[in-house]
């Protein structure tokens, strides 16, 4: 499997690489490559080495190049190479494949800055640390280059960092290499993605699913557990997605169907070129956003990285054109993921079309072409994808005007007959005000109110009983836990793992182990 995900058209434009260790009792180092499909991120290869240093992994990469010769990353060197803070990854991948960028994942960059901010040995002041974090941040999500550079002037030589000679030359590091962790400098090769959660995910699943938590016994078994459990476990993903077991990418994209509805007419999208076109915004309709479907790029800020957003997914729901970047929902796209977990063994092209009616057709072709560039991004008429024309022949029909008079002379009936309390229609109007989406409202129009209570909503106490409980014991309307009685003093709360939270409360960020 891990062979034929090197003939993926994005093996050849972005690739995750993240390392871990604690996997065997000899400790040795695990590291994963990754790129991502229509399910999210497949392995590319996991590669086992004795410790992290420069030479250990040239050794581990030229192998994985020879041996895969021709085949290895689509026969040509990746775009971007998506890694954590390392240097001797860093140094090893630009040695081996000198023409791919190396970028660094926008969690680990600020995560490393606030522990060095609140490291004893660089004396930082305490009300000084949050100030110092948040100008980093602005540089780091500077949208442009003279952005980043006025930023970077304001943290390096503002009236507090001036005062902290390490801090200005950690900063200087950092500017050194703003190439690899600022957003000004990054573009659609992206395709949206500007952290290595894919490869946080896939070893977070190594650890659980394969491993179950224990240490390999020796590398042997290891090497066992990497070569057939871990393979087991992708195609069994694999397949789930290819059998429309797993529905995440159709309801991603009509997700974003739905937040494209504001544009009502396709009139208001301009045709510029057969493929490019300029789509009104949402909050001031004179302002237009460049889109082009066949690099599958936007100018809002979203899409400008490659990620398929509103604006596209209005020129898809009209125009019906294939943009790349689109959430994969297609027969090819289920046939493609299944020749990747089944290779020869796969069931023909016929055996995953859906079963719901589509008024356009596919054009058909062997396997090595559906993976190849030419079918995700110049033959966009092959990736016209019906998953539009499922949800608007599931989308009910709008009610006529005869509909609704019906609607209202049913309600001035009522009123006439039985009488209205002023009461009753302040709180059907306060109702009808909380309305904010189209759910929303057919929820209220099917219900005759909003829902507010979850699935699975818990069975509350009789009041009596909260008030025979006896004192220490909480006075909440859920049932008394089982077991050891609660403490009247209330349990210190661990500190969670959440950087952002962690930097506006000005403390320290947990650590994962």
């Amino acid at each position: 499997m891990m062979k034929r995900a090197h003939k993926l058209f994005m093996a050849t434009q972005i690739v995750f690489v993240d390392t871990t260790a604690s996997c065997d009792s000899q400790n040795h180092s695990i590291t994963f490559m990754l790129t991502t499909c229509a399910v999210g991120a497949v392995p590319l290869c996991v590669l086992i080495t004795q410790g992290q240093t420069q030479m250990e992994y040239e050794i581990v990469f030229q192998l994985l190049k020879n041996t895969m010769g021709e085949g290895c990353f689509g026969n040509k060197d990746p775009i971007v190479f998506m890694t954590d803070d390392s240097d001797a990854e860093h140094n090893a991948l630009k040695k081996i494949w000198p023409s791919s960028n190396c970028k660094l994942c926008l969690f680990h960059v600020p995560q490393a800055v606030w522990r060095w901010l609140w490291n004893s040995k660089n004396k930082i002041k305490h009300e000084d640390r949050k100030d110092l974090m948040i100008e980093f941040q602005k540089v780091m999500y500077s949208e442009t280059k003279t952005e980043a550079e006025s930023s970077y002037n304001n943290c390096a030589f503002s009236s507090i960092g001036s005062v902290y000679p390490l801090w200005l030359k950690y900063v200087e590091d950092y500017w050194n290499r703003k190439e690899r962790w600022c957003k000004a400098w990054r573009g659609v090769e992206m395709h949206g993605n500007h952290t290595n959660n894919f490869c946080e995910a896939s070893v977070r699943l190594y650890k659980d699913e394969v491993l179950r938590r224990c240490k390999a016994y020796n590398t042997t078994s290891l090497v066992d557990f990497t070569v057939n459990d871990l393979e087991r476990y992708y195609i069994r993903r694999l397949r789930m997605f290819a059998n429309s077991r797993n529905p995440s990418a159709q309801l991603l994209l009509e997700k974003q169907i739905r937040k494209s509805l504001y544009v009502d007419d396709i009139c208001k999208i301009k045709v510029i070129t057969e493929n490019l076109y300029m789509v009104p915004s949402s909050k001031d309709p004179n302002t237009y956003y460049d889109v082009n479907s066949t690099v599958g790029l936007c100018s809002c800020l979203d899409g400008r990285y490659g990620k398929f957003c509103k604006h596209q997914a209005a020129v898809f729901a009209y125009f019906k054109c294939g943009f790349p970047n689109s959430p994969k929902c297609t027969q090819d796209d289920r046939y493609q993921v299944a020749c990747l977990a089944l290779g020869d063994k796969v069931p023909c092209r016929d055996f995953y079309e859906s079963l719901m009616p589509k008024n356009s057709s596919t054009a058909s072709n062997n396997y090595g072409e559906t993976l190849s560039e030419s079918e995700t991004v110049n033959n966009n008429t092959a990736l016209i994808c019906d998953t539009a024309d499922i949800c608007n022949s599931n989308t009910p029909s709008n009610a006529s005007e005869a509909e609704l008079d019906n609607l209202f002379n049913a309600f001035k009936t009522c009123h006439f007959k039985y009488g209205t309390s002023k009461s009753a229609v302040e709180k059907m109007t306060k109702r009808l005000h909380s309305v904010t989406s189209k759910g929303q409202w057919e929820s209220f129009l099917h219900q005759g109110y909003l829902n507010r209570y979850k699935h699975g909503a818990t069975i509350r106490v009789q009041p009596t009983s909260i008030s025979r409980r006896r004192e220490g014991v909480t006075k909440g309307s859920k049932r008394l836990p089982s077991g050891r009685p609660a403490k009247c003093e209330k349990a210190k709360q661990k500190r969670s793992r959440n950087l952002g939270k962690n930097i506006t409360l000005n403390q320290p960020n947990a650590k994962s182990h």
